[in-house]
């Protein structure tokens, strides 16, 4: 308990002592400040109930007596006063939250260091199914930029799998207003039109 009130009073004083308009390269920035926090508190909030639940289960195995029921009373009412004190610095975090400004995000695309370890994967596959299916699984958790699909795409053989490949990526490339330039990569106008069918454009 007085660790988790250290860490509250702690976070006060932090919000007190860092401004809202912080510059974001003198270290991190208030919203990660808070977040950090955020994250600091749930893992002293889960210490707590774990602690309070193995010292109730102990309690409970004590021989009936009122010792046991004193005890037992009384890590009750900390862990009500632990669920309260959890509500109220949610709150607390959720109002400091509101007022930091929001940044716009923008995702980034890979490195070209790592995207030339994908392209290598992908050129040691001997078939355009091979590919299509490590594209899949290295698509799932990865953003590409339109330059990075066009390259991608001149790695199959065939015009329906070039189509498949830029249909697989488009909703991980970053700069989809510049998608424009991978219909250079396809040879016909069919192709043209069932990438377009496929992606909505």
């Amino acid at each position: 308990m007085r660790q988790y009130i250290a860490l509250l009073t702690a976070f006060l004083l932090l919000l007190s002592a860092v401004p809202a308009a912080a510059r974001h390269d003198e270290g991190p920035s208030l919203a990660e400040e808070i977040q950090i926090q955020r994250e600091r508190a749930e893992r002293t909030q889960h210490q707590m109930k774990h602690s309070l639940a193995s010292m109730e289960e102990l309690a409970r195995r004590l021989p009936p007596c009122d010792v046991r029921d004193e005890l037992l009373g009384e890590i009750r009412r900390t862990q009500r006063l632990a669920g309260r004190m959890a509500s109220n610095t949610e709150r607390l975090l959720w109002v400091a939250g509101s007022l930091v400004p929001e940044r716009s995000y923008s995702p980034q695309a890979m490195s070209d260091d790592e995207f030339g370890r994908i392209r290598a994967a992908l050129q040691r596959q001997w078939w355009d199914d091979a590919r299509q299916r490590l594209l899949l699984d290295v698509a799932r958790d990865r953003m590409f930029s339109t330059r990075q699909v066009a390259q991608v795409m001149a790695l199959f053989t065939f015009g329906d799998a070039k189509v498949e490949a830029a249909a697989t990526l488009y909703p991980q490339v970053v700069d989809p207003q510049e998608f424009y330039a991978v219909y250079d990569s396809l040879t016909f106008g069919s192709e043209k039109d069932e990438l377009r069918r496929r992606i909505g454009r």
